[in-house]
């Protein structure tokens, strides 16, 4: 394979609705599996308060009449892994062929090589993150209804408390790795829209627990862009949608992101 200079392309979505948020990373893993888009890292945040579930989690671990009554939307991932209540954070998502010269083709070292791009921009705004080795993965109460219980295989924790919570989807041509940087949550609304959230949430940490100023978000992504710069042996040249992509973005909202089949499956 011939690596271009601009190997990867970055996109910063900003804000967008949660359906979107999710319909995005799909239709990019489509896209770059059939050859159309260039291994993609995107920055995006929420526009507003959402929970997202995993793709085999069952619905009933959410308090949907909850949800309703204050208008938080609920979405499936495509994804694996637990609920999680999106507000005031930073997401980003990783998606890249297989095989890759910059990706082993197994999940662990996959997830190891992401890890510590973020390892490195983290420490750009001063944070030390440590990455949690498969070895110390911590066993919890069977089918934790929340994503951040413990920290999982290759996550950041800071002071032994879980930052960056991960994911990844792997097809027979491409993988997806999304992930997410708490800035500042209201965990008593997550207790309240998680049913039967556990203890071990409290070990976890927030931004705004970690600085007297939050770094804006665009010093937090220029950080984490560097990161993975600097992991990966690359460039990272800003981009935008294809047009391809926005019309299968605004297929997989309609069909299956927003759909209450897609959701309720589970």
């Amino acid at each position: 394979m011939t690596i271009e200079k601009h190997c990867f392309r970055l996109l910063d979505s900003g804000p967008q609705e949660a359906f979107v948020n999710m319909a995005v990373d799909q239709a990019i893993a489509h896209s770059v599996e059939t050859g159309r888009s260039k291994p993609t890292i995107r920055f995006y945040t929420w526009a507003a308060p959402a929970l997202s579930i995993g793709a085999f989690q069952p619905i009933r671990e959410v308090n949907l009449d909850r949800c309703r009554t204050m208008g938080i939307p609920i979405v499936r991932r495509i994804t694996g892994g637990r609920a999680l209540l999106h507000e005031a954070e930073m997401t980003y998502s990783v998606t890249c062929p297989i095989p890759s010269p910059f990706f082993p083709s197994n999940l662990q070292d996959c997830c190891r090589i992401i890890a510590e791009a973020l390892q490195i921009g983290l420490q750009q705004i001063g944070l030390t993150a440590q990455i949690v080795p498969p070895t110390h993965r911590r066993r919890t109460k069977p089918h934790a209804p929340d994503c951040f219980s413990s920290p999982s295989l290759y996550e950041l924790t800071v002071d032994h408390r879980k930052l960056v919570g991960s994911a990844q989807r792997r097809w027979l041509k491409v993988f997806l790795q999304h992930g997410s940087i708490p800035i500042q949550t209201d965990r008593s609304l997550e207790k309240e829209l998680i049913v039967s959230a556990i203890k071990g949430r409290q070990k976890t940490v927030r931004l705004s627990e970690l600085f007297d100023m939050i770094p804006s978000l665009e010093k937090l992504k220029n950080a984490l862009a560097f990161g993975f710069e600097k992991r990966l042996g690359t460039t990272l040249q800003k981009g935008s949608l294809t047009v391809q992509e926005n019309a299968h973005i605004q297929e997989l909202v309609q069909t299956r992101y927003a759909a209450e089949a897609w959701t309720h499956r589970r």
